[in-house]
């Protein structure tokens, strides 16, 4: 009976041992549904303008088993939704990621996931792609609780600067990583830098943001000497702030960073000048052209400037008389002649126009009345360019400006159409609606055209060979008194007017600076915050309407050194870069000059407003300022 027993016991711890081992062992689940919720934001309290954070018909998250993520999706909207998938998932334990788009991977039992760097702002929430949750689960029976594995900066844009703000950024002082890819643990939402770590996150759109509260999802973590946020508007001017010491930031928290351009903010604008190097505003009317150095030379009918490999600068003068034709200004603004009428008849009527020099430092330029591409050596040596179409030559009337391309390709712009040239032979040829062109630059990237009509501006994509000639600014209608001309809204170049644009050019940000002869304005085309100029903002910068009607608005006597609308200009036409980078162009066609336009920014403190105030911390959110 002993030995029975013994035998009985040890059975009996076998099987208790088997039995332990299959409690050990967890069993694999398979799942193609599975019903969640979401953890609302705790500060605030759990709101956000007034809504709940819930789950939105379409929503899509990222489940982890044995095998790689598997994608669900809610066909319903809010706090609790049921995931479906047409594929089952199948493990013993799951981890999760919502949104789907985040999830990157699993390493070591952790999730890797990606903040976005740049954000869509939605007004009174956050980009869905960026309010990344994380869950982990063995029983789909009883349901997923997703938790917010981001922390949430919230801005307000007050009705001033309601549709002017295109972007807000948010960066980390010291350098930490606010974006990028993570690791985050979903049973304690710590979280780890893996690779790519961001320091700077952006809120952006085009055209603009309106009047509400936005939030921003960065990484929780410590910044050990605060953040730095810039807001910028549509026309360049800049909102910044800055935190004074470390703060850190955790998951599932919203923060304030107040409303835009309170006291506490300061706003950076730019403030651009003109100055006469050549020339005088005070300077009589005369048909003759005079050499000599800065107010004692004078111009007449110049067009355009360039700047010459060896740091001169060349001028066309259009008008046809017999010293008029191609000069040279040296860098201490002395003006002297290169070729003219009277000792070259190939200039004879030419009426020399827009030029370029080619990468052989050959200077090329339009000869607008007899129909022709020229050159011109130092020496004053004028020769034609042979244009060929295939076989045969080509002459189209009217040619207007000469420019290159980065890959050194020539384009010629005509009265109605530009024409890139493979060497001298035609490659490309679109065809513009409006009769009357006069000048047109590259985008940063070379990508694009854009060519300046009397009243609109057309955009090219030198990419697309199928690609049309598109409006992109400008009004329906001629204006002729420079007082009516508009920039229009922001973001809105279509509500913009102008007249006469004789030279335009690419700035370094990829602005396009533009003057406007009739309006007698310089004036900037801003590209949106992707480089789409559809969405572009026109500001005038330089000069202002003058008064006295269209005689005395053809007087260079009128023209006025100073900043902004209190610098005075003529009939602005060609510009070009001085080596220090500034711009230099002509204006006025009677009196000629060469001007100078110079730019500084300007940095002021706001101002509390009274209707705006700063967060209070009434509702128990914790300010970061």
């Amino acid at each position: 009976m002993k030995t029975n027993r013994i035998v009985l016991m040890a059975l009996a711890c076998v099987a208790a041992i088997s039995c332990a081992k299959e409690i050990e062992t967890p069993s694999t689940v398979s799942a193609t549904s599975f019903v969640a919720e979401k953890e609302d934001f705790t500060t605030t309290k759990a709101v956000l303008n007034g809504k709940k954070v819930e789950w939105t018909a379409g929503d899509q998250v990222a489940v982890y088993g044995d095998a790689g993520a598997v994608k669900f999706t809610t066909a319903a909207a809010g706090a609790s939704a049921t995931f479906t998938s047409e594929a089952a998932v199948t493990g013993s334990s799951f981890l999760m990621v919502s949104p789907f788009s985040a999830a990157k991977g699993v390493q070591n039992g952790k999730l890797l996931v990606t903040v976005p760097e740049n954000q869509a702002p939605v007004a009174g929430s956050f980009d869905p792609a960026a309010g990344i949750s994380v869950a982990s689960a063995a029983d789909f029976n009883q349901g997923v609780s997703f938790k917010n594995a981001m922390a949430l900066l919230k801005i307000n844009i007050p009705s001033v600067l309601g549709g002017k703000v295109v972007k807000i950024t948010v960066e980390a002082k010291n350098g930490e990583a606010l974006a990028g890819d993570i690791l985050v643990d979903p049973s304690t939402k710590a979280n780890s830098v893996s690779a790519n770590g961001k320091s700077a996150v952006n809120l952006l759109t085009a055209p603009s943001m309106a009047a509400a509260n936005y939030y921003v999802a960065v990484r929780p973590c410590a910044v050990a000497t605060g953040v730095k946020v810039t807001v910028l508007l549509g026309d360049k001017t800049v909102y910044t702030r800055e935190s004074a010491s470390a703060f850190e930031f955790e998951a599932n928290t919203i923060y304030d960073m107040g409303v835009v351009g309170v006291t506490g903010w300061s706003m950076t604008t730019t403030e651009y000048s003109v100055a006469t190097v050549l020339g005088s505003v005070s300077a009589t009317s005369n048909n003759e052209i005079k050499t000599g150095t800065g107010s004692a030379a004078r111009l007449r009918s110049a067009q355009d400037i360039d700047k010459a490999p060896d740091g001169n600068f060349w001028i066309t003068t259009r008008f046809d008389k017999p010293n008029h034709g191609i000069w040279k200004m040296t860098p201490d603004y002395t003006l002297s002649k290169i070729a003219v009428v009277a000792d070259d008849a190939d200039l004879t009527g030419a009426h020399p126009w827009g030029a370029s020099f080619d990468a052989n430092g050959k200077y090329i330029f339009a000869a607008k009345a007899v129909a022709k591409v020229m050159t011109c050596s130092a020496d004053g040596a004028v020769d034609v360019i042979a244009l060929k179409n295939g076989d045969a030559n080509y002459s189209v009337s009217n040619p207007m400006e000469v420019k290159f391309d980065a890959q050194g390709n020539m384009f010629v712009l005509y009265r109605k159409k530009l024409v890139k040239f493979n060497g001298y032979t035609v490659a490309k040829e679109w065809t513009l609606p409006e009769e009357y062109t006069d000048a047109f630059c590259f985008t940063a990237d070379y990508s694009k055209a854009l060519v300046f009509g009397y009243m609109k501006v057309y955009q090219i994509d030198l990419n697309d060979p199928a690609a049309e000639v598109k409006v992109i600014a400008g009004g329906a209608s001629k204006h002729t008194n420079a007082s009516t001309y508009k920039d229009g809204e922001m973001g809105k170049p279509l509500t913009a007017t102008f007249n006469t644009c004789y030279d335009a050019m690419c700035l370094a940000d990829g602005t396009i600076l533009f003057g406007d002869a009739a309006a007698k304005t310089m004036r900037l085309m801003i590209p949106d915050v992707y480089g789409n100029f559809e969405n572009a903002t026109i500001k005038t910068i330089l000069g202002g309407a003058w008064s006295g009607g269209a005689a005395a608005n053809a007087q260079a006597t009128n023209a006025k050194d100073g900043k902004g609308t209190a610098g005075l200009l003529s009939s602005p036409g060609g510009l070009t870069f001085d080596a220090q980078g500034n711009v230099l162009f002509v204006d006025g066609l009677q009196n000629g000059m060469i001007r100078k336009m110079t730019w500084t920014s300007v940095t002021e403190n706001c101002s509390m407003n009274g209707s705006h105030q700063d967060y209070a911390g009434t509702d128990g959110m914790v300010s970061i300022f």
